[in-house]
């Protein structure tokens, strides 16, 4: 028996097991760890901004739908939103020996540990304030000049 060495035709590729999305995500729900497969990708067709650790993935929240497939990328997934823009908050402002809480009324959203604008519903005054949890903000103590409603000024 006779070895012909014959001629090998083909290509090499570069490639890389990445987290892509198992089934699609709707705008807003949160990626579980069985929504996510490991896939052989190109390195070549992957960006910089791609996420390979598929644990930094879950517990997000899609930002736009995601078609089955995708590869996540930084702009597709956001930290979950806990308290809503105009959501009605529970603030507590905490000193030794005090604390107090009060409603507010959230003038932007965010997500845990986000400093946002609250508006103390009593008041009226706005103060800036940390989420510590679902429609629960800590008061900094910073209250924000407000706007005379005739000049526009700030006042205090």
């Amino acid at each position: 028996m006779e070895l012909n060495p014959g001629r090998v035709v083909g290509n090499v590729a570069d490639v890389m097991r990445v987290p892509v999305l198992s089934r699609p995500i709707l705008k807003g729900d949160l990626v579980g760890a069985s929504d996510i497969s490991m896939e052989r990708r190109r390195r070549s067709d992957l960006g910089g901004d791609i996420y390979l650790d598929p644990a930094k993935i879950v517990g997000n929240a899609a930002r736009r739908a995601l078609p089955r497939g995708t590869l996540l990328r930084e702009a597709d997934i956001q930290r979950p939103e806990i308290v809503e823009k105009n959501a009605t908050v529970t603030m507590l402002h905490e000193q030794p020996g005090i604390q107090l809480s009060m409603r507010g009324k959230a003038i932007s959203g965010g997500a845990m540990g986000d400093v946002i604008q609250v508006m103390n519903i009593n008041s009226k005054r706005t103060v800036e304030a940390t989420i510590t949890g679902p429609n629960r903000v800590a008061v900094t103590g910073t209250v924000l000049p407000q706007k005379s409603a005739r000049t526009g000024n700030a006042i205090q």
